[in-house]
């Protein structure tokens, strides 16, 4: 078994891999090598992929989705206000003052919160010019959390890949 075979995304194309590498004749820790390269060049090309065409294009096409959702909310939270309204009415009397102030928060939160969609999903596309180093940090750190998260602190026969891998190539070369 693997260690890379519960890495999310990947797990079973290493394991499929593994299993290959492994009739092959490979050494077990060099299996986990190779297979380890293919895990970072598949994982930056896919974070390459979301990075450089999949946020952008988001930025710009759920802005009017987006739009269209505020909208309805605020269509909802003014309901309140056209009933209070319409009983007043009904009884000819103007509707409390409390009723307008209501009305003029739903109307101002609504259309802040409506710019801030205008002007925030489109920054997305901005992630287009993230440099090749910070995906490489992305991947890294997500690594090293992948590792870390591996055992919990109760699994007292779990084994984190690292050591498990460097355990397989001390003893491969002991046996040299």
């Amino acid at each position: 078994m693997t260690p890379l075979g519960g890495v999310p995304l990947f797990g079973d194309l290493v394991t499929a891999l593994d299993g290959v590498l492994v009739q092959v004749g490979l050494p077990p820790w060099f299996a986990a090598l190779l297979e380890l390269v293919v895990v970072v060049v598949a994982a930056y090309l896919l974070l390459w992929l979301v990075v450089r065409h999949v946020l952008p294009w988001l930025g710009r096409v759920l802005v009017g989705p987006l739009l269209r959702v505020v909208e309805g909310v605020r269509v909802l939270l003014l309901l309140p206000d056209l009933g209070a309204t319409r009983l007043a009415r009904r009884f000819g009397r103007m509707p409390p003052e409390a009723v307008y102030a209501y009305g003029a928060v739903v109307m101002g939160l609504v259309d802040g919160l409506g710019s801030v969609v205008r002007k925030a999903l489109p920054v997305l596309s901005l992630a287009r010019r993230t440099p090749r180093a910070v995906l490489f940090a992305a991947l890294a750190l997500g690594f090293v959390l992948w590792n870390a998260g591996t055992c919990g602190p109760l699994d007292e026969g779990c084994v984190e890949p690292v050591a498990q891998w460097t355990t397989s190539l001390t003893a491969w070369f002991e046996r040299q």
